[in-house]
Parts: structure tokens; sequence; C-alpha cells
């Protein structure tokens, strides 16, 4: 269930467009939203130290230049990931990135309303020897309105060999699909072969937010830099007035 090996670039939205056509069409059109530079790159650089000062705490790393990681080093949900998982996530530094002035505006614009921040925040810490997130649809997790957008950060620039995110473009037209089992964090996956539509990449760098809708088909790409992991942010959006699941309000692991 790994993304075709037929790559091609994500196409750019404009530079933080701000014009709602252009940015709703980009959602309910393509089914992502490529924005190069919406946020400021000290911000994001400055999670980056955050989360590289709490692996070398835990002595997660065997250098920090270029965040080169142990080989032993504990995957998402293992019981010795969660300690310092749990400090990140209730981190204020790390949850007021997701309330960015910036990305609220640009969602807000696409939403053609306020926006509701979802409680549960998301950090991938994504060593080259984790299995990469399999094809998915973020729906199978967050339930709730379907109008639910996810913003993806690369918390510092991210080559494709280092695993960036995938789509397929168009893909969110074809309704909900059944998850399986599956490898990689989530632990569940959808197939695409008979999807026609290539997938879609490009290299990321900090700054950059990738928005897509809660049925729009994602994956990540293998990790193929040797020992560096990739740090990465999923944060989700709605209208206030429209459903949502409980699970939302909650930190991701029920890490509370």
């Amino acid at each position: 269930m790994n993304p075709a090996p037929l790559i091609t670039t994500l196409r750019d939205q404009g530079d933080i467009p701000d014009a709602g056509p252009n940015l709703r069409a980009g959602l309910t059109v393509d089914g992502f939203l490529l924005l190069r530079g919406l946020l400021p790159v000290e911000r994001v650089l400055a999670v980056r130290q955050l989360i590289i000062a709490m692996m070398q705490e835990e002595g997660w790393l065997t250098s920090t230049d270029p965040l080169h990681a142990r080989p032993d080093l504990p995957l998402e949900g293992d019981d010795r990931h969660r300690p310092l998982y749990r400090r990140l996530l209730h981190h204020p530094e790390f949850a007021t990135l997701a309330h960015a002035p910036e990305l609220l505006a640009a969602i807000g614009t696409a939403l053609g309303g306020p926006v509701q921040v979802h409680k549960r925040i998301i950090a991938r810490l994504a060593p080259p020897h984790q299995p990469p997130t399999q094809p998915h649809q973020d729906w199978q997790y967050i339930r709730g309105s379907l109008d639910t957008v996810t913003a993806w950060i690369p918390l510092g620039d991210c080559p494709r060999r280092l695993g960036g995110l995938a789509v397929i473009p168009g893909s969110h037209r074809v309704g909900f699909r059944e998850h399986v089992r599956s490898t990689g964090a989530g632990g569940m996956g959808v197939p695409t072969d008979d999807l026609q539509q290539p997938w879609l990449s490009t290299d990321y760098r900090a700054g950059d937010v990738l928005l897509f809708p809660a049925l729009t088909i994602h994956a990540a790409l293998p990790n193929q830099a040797t020992g560096r992991m990739r740090l990465s942010a999923d944060f989700r959006y709605q209208r206030p007035d429209e459903a949502i699941d409980a699970s939302s309000l909650r930190h991701h692991y029920d890490l509370d």
C-alpha cells in the first residue's frame, strides 16, 4: 500500500493568496492547497529547536546537525515514546503554532468563516527505520465534519528523500473508503490502485503549509535520508458550528 513510484511536483497555489475564491478552489477542486512561505520561518524553526532539545534530553540523538537519530529510537506509540511526546503536546510553543494568525486567516478564508482548532494536535518524529504513514483519509480518524481541514507543516526544510507528504489530487471526490490495518503511523490504510491520478509531492521548505480536506488521500513518502529524522506537525480545523467528534477535543493518544 505504498504510494506509487510516480511522484510529480505539487502546484503552488500562489504565495499566500489573499483571494477567497483561490483558497476555496484549491480545496474543493484539487483537494489540496500548498501555501509557500505562509508561516514565519523563525517561528517554525523555534518549534523544531524545542523538539530537538527534548530529544537531546531523552538521549534520542547521536547528533543534532543534521539531526541523526539513534538506531534504536522508540517508534510512535511505543511506551518509551510517550513521556517526551506528552511533554511536547503540552508545551505552549508547540500548541501556539496551531493558532498562528497566518494559518487561521488562510483557513478561515477557505472555510468562509471563523475556525475551531482541534485540541488533538500531532507531531511526527519520523526516523528512517519507521514505516511511513500509508495512504489514508483523515476522516477515518477524526470523523465529525467532512469539511475539516488538515494543515501539514514541515518543521524545517523537507526534501522528498526525507519523507515529505504526498497527495492524490481529486481523491476527495471519490468519497470515503473503507480502511484496513496497515503499517506506519495511524495503523490504517486504503488501496489506491484503481485511482488514475499520479501522486504529487514536492521539496518542502520551512514556512510552507499543505492544506487538504478530510477525504483527500495522502501518505508519507519513505524517509530515505541516512540516519536523519523528519519532523512535521498535523493540525486540524473546522467551522465551530459543524459536528466535531469527542476524540478531537482530547490530546493525541489521550495524553491529557
